[in-house]
């Protein structure tokens, strides 16, 4: 309806706290509307109302058709003793969110909960050798005998985290030191450092009504803010258009070694991440690997930004990141600014 636009006329503008307002007034006479729910939850949490957002996130599954009826009304969060409670952690989302949500995987662990995980093979593993999935990997599919299904992007809302002062950081990841030592090797032979990995281009169309968010910032003013910064470049942006590559390496004015291919196995890129000494780019899977190694990040924060980016600096999810935002309009020009400054001074 009219008011639903509204909140996502206003949201797109930067003005986020007005589109909560006309998503609420909207609610009032369409309590039942998934979609909008999603919207407010998004706002809400953009805005870093989470006691409020975590509640109206629940009706993402419906919205997104992954649940066939609203959130249960009588469900109450998770209490302090866990113990006998066996959890499968169910990945409804995308690689990057599922990496987000199970930073709290540790407290559930910590509470009693013996936990499965069941979602993409590709992290089965780099999440075993965590030691919290005492129930074991799965694929996508039946829950294991036994377990109670619990979707992860409820996690939150389930351990009640209303306090940015005690969000969990992210799941730490340890690479193969087969691979860390294999992909040192070719990295260190490009060139001195700092050797810092490079990402224009991320996201996807969304499953449902969710806003549809391609984060990309352009090649040849990325290259132009970055000339000059001395580096050895690295491209691991996935599935580079034909030419990209090459014309970011001539906006810089020096190569930008292709390791792209690290993307189809995460194995590598987790190697990679640990090897390379910054990671700069548009959020997206590799970040929130990043993050799991202790990569240095600066992340280009598409506008609107994802509600894990809030709207100020930084965000309470990734304190350690430098954040660099996009202006309503797609103006990258004051972003870009502060990254080269940034990477100069380091």
């Amino acid at each position: 309806g009219a008011r639903s636009n509204l909140g996502l006329a206003l949201e797109s503008a930067g003005r986020v706290a007005e589109a909560v307002e006309a998503w609420r007034a909207a609610l009032a006479s369409h309590p039942a509307d998934a979609t909008m729910r999603q919207n407010l939850a998004r706002a809400l949490l953009t805005l870093g109302r989470f006691d409020e957002g975590w509640p109206e996130y629940r009706w993402r599954l419906l919205a997104q058709g992954l649940a066939r009826t609203a959130p249960d009304r009588s469900a109450k969060p998770l209490g302090r003793n866990l113990a006998g409670r066996q959890l499968a952690l169910l990945a409804e989302q995308g690689l990057g969110d599922i990496l987000f949500f199970l930073r709290f995987a540790p407290e559930l662990a910590a509470r009693g909960a013996r936990l499965a995980f069941v979602g993409d093979a590709r992290l089965h593993g780099l999440l075993s050798r965590t030691g919290l999935f005492a129930l074991g990997m799965h694929a996508p599919g039946p829950v294991p005998p036994a377990c109670e299904p619990t979707a992860i992007g409820d996690l939150p809302w389930l351990l009640e985290a209303g306090d940015p002062a005690r969000f969990p950081p992210s799941l730490p990841l340890a690479p193969l030191e087969d691979r860390v030592a294999a992909m040192r090797e070719r990295i260190e032979s490009l060139g001195p450092g700092p050797r810092i990995a490079l990402t224009w281009r991320s996201g996807v169309a969304s499953v449902g009504p969710a806003r549809t968010q391609v984060k990309q910032v352009g090649i040849e003013a990325l290259g132009a803010a970055l000339r000059g910064v001395r580096a050895t470049w690295i491209g691991v942006q996935r599935l580079p258009g034909e030419s990209e590559r090459e014309r970011l390496a001539q906006a810089i004015g020096a190569p930008v070694h292709d390791f792209s291919a690290a993307n189809d196995d995460l194995e590598s890129m987790l190697a990679l991440l640990r090897v390379v000494d910054r990671y700069v780019g548009v959020s997206n899977t590799n970040t929130h690997l990043g993050a799991s190694v202790g990569t240095s990040l600066d992340v280009l924060v598409a506008h609107p930004p994802e509600w894990r980016w809030t709207l100020g600096a930084p965000s309470p999810w990734y304190p350690q990141a430098r954040l660099y935002r996009e202006r309503p309009g797609g103006d990258w020009r004051a972003a870009l600014a502060q990254l080269a400054a940034a990477l100069r001074a380091a």
